[in-house]
C-alpha cells in the first residue's frame, strides 16, 4: 500500500543542526537533503537527524556558490546513503493564489520531545511575484505561533509534489504574520546539475482523445485568418497563437498508436465523415442537454447517462457545421426552446432590473414583486445567445457611464477619475489591499464609500476609460507597495 504524503514527509523530513542553531531539510535523494543556506551560514560542524534518531554527518555540496547562497539555497551531502528515502515529485509549476499548501518542519517550541513536528494547512496569500529578498511566495497559515524559528528549510507542497522551500517568517511587533518561499523554478538547474532531473515532473495534462483533438485542430487558423494546411503552419501556429491546452503541439508523438496517420489527416477537412447536420440535432436534442457547458461535459464521457456519442458528431459543431450553424441554443435544445435575442431582451429590459446582482434573484425566483421568469427566456443569456450577448448592461437596458474628466453629465454614474482619486486620497489607504477592506467596510473609522459614485474596481473601470495610471497616484501619497 502506497504511503501518504503526510508519510513520506514524516520520513523524509530532517532536524538541521549547526552550532548552537536548527533548523529543517529535506530529502531530495538518499544522500541529498535541500535546506535554506542561512541554516547552516557559518557552522563548522553540520549535523541531521530523521525523526530524533541518531545524528548523521553531512557537508555543504560543492555546488553551492555564490549565486545559490544569495537565493538562500543550500544542498547537503549525507556522509553515508539512507536507506529510507521517500519519492516526492519535485514540480516546476505556477502556483495559483489561495490554493491549499502543507508542510513539516521544527518550530522553536518543544525541541526535545518529539511532538516538535508540524503539519501545516493553509492558503497561499500571492503565488510567484518578482522575487523580493530571495522569495517570490507569500503563505498565509492557520497555527498562529509567536514565532517559526526553525521552520526554514521545510518543504512546500501542494498537490502531493514539492513546488518550493519555505524560507523565513515575516514578524509585525515580534509577532509571525506569514511565511515566504521560494519556487522551484529558481533552482531547477542546480537540480539539474545533480542529475536528480528525473524526479523534476511537468505538469500533467489530460489531452483530448485523437479524434476530439483532430477536430478542434480544424478549428484554428492563421493571422491571416486561413486554415492549417500542413504541420509548417501547425508549427508556427502553435508558436505564435494560443491552442486549447488539451491539444498537444506534437500530436505525432502524443497520439502514435492512439489514432495518428499523417499531417494530411491531422489537418483534413473532410465534411463526408460527419453526420447530417440535421440528423445530428435530432440526436443531440434527444439528450436534453441545456447549455455548451454541458455539453462540453458530455463529449467528455463525463454523462453517463446519456447516449454515448456517435464519431460522426463532432464535439466542436459550431465550427465543423460552420455553414448550417444558428446557435447552441439551436443546436442543443431546437430553436423553438427560447425567444430570439432581440424578443428576450426586450421582455427583460421592461423589467427594469437594476444590475446582476437583481437579475440573479430575479432568475431564481427570490424577487417576489415579479412573475417567474418565462420558460422561453434563459437563464443563462450569454451562453444561449452567444455572438449576440454583449453584457449584463445590454441586457438589462442600463447604461453606467463614466464622466469625462473635462466636463461632467448629471447622468453620468460614476465620478471622473479626479473627483474618485480627491476623495481617496482623504482615506490615506496604503494599498489595494486596503482598499479592498474599506469598500467591503472593514474600516469603521473611515467614512463611507459613495458605491454608487466610485466603482469597487477602479482599475478595471477607469482603464477602460484611459484615465488609470495606478494604485499610487489613485491612493496617494500614503501608497506603500506590497
Amino acid at each position: 500500500m502506497s504511503k501518504t504524503i503526510y508519510e513520506k514527509l514524516e520520513i523524509n523530513v530532517c532536524k538541521v543542526l549547526c552550532n548552537s542553531g536548527y533548523g529543517t531539510g529535506f530529502l531530495i535523494s538518499n544522500e541529498l537533503i535541500l535546506t535554506a543556506f542561512h541554516v547552516v551560514n557559518g557552522c563548522e560542524e553540520i549535523k541531521v537527524t530523521f525523526d530524533n534518531k541518531k545524528e548523521l554527518d553531512v557537508t555543504l555540496h560543492e555546488l553551492i556558490n555564490d549565486e545559490y547562497k544569495k537565493l538562500d539555497i543550500a544542498i547537503l551531502e549525507l556522509n553515508k546513503r539512507v536507506d529510507f528515502y521517500e519519492d516526492i515529485p519535485i514540480l516546476d509549476t505556477k502556483i495559483q493564489h489561495n490554493a491549499k499548501w502543507i508542510s513539516r518542519g521544527f518550530p522553536s517550541f518543544n525541541i526535545e520531545s518529539g511532538e516538535n513536528i508540524l503539519e501545516h494547512i493553509s492558503n497561499v496569500i500571492n503565488g510567484q511575484n518578482s522575487l523580493q529578498n530571495s522569495n517570490d511566495i507569500r503563505l498565509d497559515f492557520n497555527q498562529k505561533l509567536d514565532t517559526y524559528q526553525g521552520f526554514s528549510g521545510a518543504p512546500l507542497i501542494i498537490d502531493n509534489s514539492i513546488v518550493g522551500i519555505i524560507k523565513d517568517e515575516q514578524l509585525e511587533r515580534g509577532i509571525s504574520k506569514q511565511l515566504n518561499a521560494l519556487s522551484i523554478k529558481h533552482f531547477k538547474c542546480l537540480l539539474e546539475e545533480l542529475q536528480i532531473l528525473s524526479i523534476i515532473k511537468k505538469e500533467h495534462i489530460e489531452f483530448l482523445p485523437y479524434e476530439e483533438a483532430k477536430q478542434k485542430a480544424l478549428m484554428y487558423r492563421n493571422k491571416r485568418g486561413k486554415l492549417l494546411k500542413n504541420k509548417s503552419d501547425w508549427m508556427r501556429y502553435c508558436i505564435s497563437i494560443k491552442k486549447d491546452n488539451d491539444v498537444p503541439k506534437d500530436p505525432d508523438k502524443i497520439y502514435k498508436d492512439k489514432g495518428w496517420k499523417d499531417w494530411k489527416d491531422w489537418l483534413s477537412n473532410d465534411n463526408t465523415k460527419l453526420m447530417n447536420f440535421e440528423k445530428a440535432k435530432v440526436f443531440v436534442h434527444s439528450l436534453g442537454l441545456k447549455t455548451q457547458r454541458e455539453w462540453n461535459s458530455y463529449c467528455r464521457g463525463k454523462r453517463p447517462s446519456c447516449k454515448e456519442k456517435p464519431s460522426s458528431i463532432p464535439s466542436n459543431p459550431d465550427a465543423r457545421y460552420w455553414r448550417e450553424w444558428k446557435s447552441w441554443s439551436d443546436w442543443l435544445v431546437g430553436g423553438e426552446r427560447y425567444l430570439s435575442f432581440k424578443e428576450a431582451r426586450e421582455y427583460v429590459r421592461k423589467l427594469k432590473l437594476k444590475g446582476l446582482l437583481e437579475w440573479n434573484k430575479y432568475k431564481k425566483g427570490e424577487l417576489t414583486e415579479y412573475e417567474s421568469l418565462p420558460h422561453n427566456i434563459p437563464a443563462a443569456p450569454k451562453t444561449v445567445y452567444e455572438g449576440q450577448y454583449k453584457n449584463i448592461a445590454d441586457w438589462l437596458g442600463y447604461e453606467r457611464k463614466i464622466k469625462p474628466n473635462k466636463g461632467a453629465k448629471l447622468e453620468d454614474n460614476w465620478w471622473s477619475y479626479e473627483e474618485a482619486k480627491k476623495f481617496v486620497h482623504g482615506l490615506k489607504l496604503k494599498n489595494s489591499t486596503e482598499w479592498k477592506k474599506y469598500i467591503d467596510g472593514e474600516f469603521k473609522t473611515l467614512p463611507k464609500c459613495p458605491k454608487e459614485s466610485i466603482p469597487k474596481s477602479p482599475a478595471i473601470t477607469y482603464r477602460n476609460y484611459n484615465c488609470w495610471t495606478g494604485w499610487a497616484d489613485f491612493l496617494g501619497g500614503s501608497y506603500k507597495r506590497k
